[in-house]
């Protein structure tokens, strides 16, 4: 489930060269952006019978919540039916039951990378350009489990 606006464009490409020749029902991936919207889109795919999969990776945090939310509604239990992985790392996944497993981004090392690649860009000849990525920060919880043998 991914977001509904632009710039996840390589979320989409992973999405379909994952699934390429596959049969998946709904477009995938498909446009969420929160709680509703991930509940509505999982509803879709289970209504679509297109949860063949291990696991599922949400945009954000909200929309792994929703998801799990309709997961649950339909008798599936989590991480047993569908691993779900959120990303943000909202104080709520810890939470949750069952807790998500999320992506924490280090959002104040991205902002202060942003900045000084302006600056460089500005003509500020101290500021760096470039430099390593800064990883994100996988938090596992109790939503995510190993592959199912038969899936494998």
């Amino acid at each position: 489930l991914a977001g509904a606006r632009g710039g996840h464009q390589q979320g989409r490409e992973g999405g379909r060269r994952a699934h390429a020749g596959r049969e998946t029902g709904p477009e995938w991936p498909i446009p969420t952006a929160g709680i509703r919207q991930g509940y509505e889109g999982m509803a879709r795919l289970l209504a679509a019978g297109a949860l063949g999969e291990t696991a599922l990776f949400c945009n954000n945090d909200a929309t792994a919540l929703g998801a799990i939310r309709a997961l649950h509604e339909a008798g599936l239990r989590v991480p047993e039916a569908l691993s779900v992985v959120g990303c943000d790392d909202l104080e709520l996944a810890a939470h949750a039951v069952p807790s998500l497993t999320t992506v924490r981004q280090d959002f104040a090392a991205l902002c202060q990378r942003a900045l000084d690649l302006m600056a460089g860009l500005l003509g500020n000849e101290g500021a760096p350009l470039g430099g390593l990525p800064i990883a994100p920060l996988r938090i596992p919880r109790e939503s995510s489990a190993a592959p199912r043998e038969e899936n494998k």
